[in-house]
């Protein structure tokens, strides 16, 4: 897995830093894309330590990722069991993931990301984001996602939701739905732009 920054989206962050930069050197300023999500991908949301804020960005998968020597052990280990519940729900129907599925093949994407993407919690939307490549349709843009996703297909509740959910909000808001594990503990306010559905499975 790997911090990717060949994909050509920018956050509402990153857009103002750009601005106040392009104005600083006297330089044009040319609108980016809007951050649509493609095949492949998902949003994820990560919280930092270091910082003790919410992290929004997109993991990818394709064959133009490899494999991050910076993704922490239990990252990549929620990305396997993430691969492995996708492979059996796929036997349970009598299918199978397509070959070019590899979960090998992952970046993710951090506007000023700092340090090494660790903890589980990316297990549910790196699942979207295989699920995205095996079907070969991009992931409704509007959808995020962030539960523990173990390999028998259960989810399991994250830590710093609020953090996460703030993050999400300030950056990306054209997210109006986020995925958590059923029994989340939700213990602030939340906002009438979003909508938390809880899912067992």
């Amino acid at each position: 897995m790997q911090h990717a920054t060949s994909q050509a989206w920018f956050d509402a962050d990153w857009r103002g830093q750009l601005v106040e930069l392009a104005a600083r050197y006297g330089l044009p300023f040319q609108e980016p894309p809007a951050s649509s999500l493609g095949v492949g991908e998902a949003w994820v949301l990560l919280y930092e330590r270091q910082r003790g804020s919410g992290l929004t960005g997109r993991i990818c998968f394709g064959a133009g990722y490899a494999a991050d020597v910076h993704c922490a052990p239990d990252s990549k280990l929620a990305l396997q069991d993430a691969f492995f519940a996708l492979q059996g729900l796929a036997a349970s129907k009598l299918r199978r993931l397509p070959t070019h599925v590899d979960v090998q093949r992952c970046a993710v994407a951090l506007p000023l990301a700092s340090g090494p993407i660790e903890g589980g919690s990316l297990g549910l939307a790196g699942a979207i984001a295989l699920l995205s490549v095996a079907l070969n349709q991009p992931a409704p843009s509007d959808l995020a996602a962030t539960a523990r996703l173990r390999t028998d297909g259960t989810l399991h509740p994250v830590q710093h939701l609020q953090a996460k959910i703030e993050a999400l909000l300030r950056r990306h808001p054209e997210v109006k739905r986020v995925l958590v594990a059923q029994g989340q503990p939700c213990g602030f306010s939340m906002s009438p732009a979003i909508e938390i559905r809880e899912c067992a499975t």
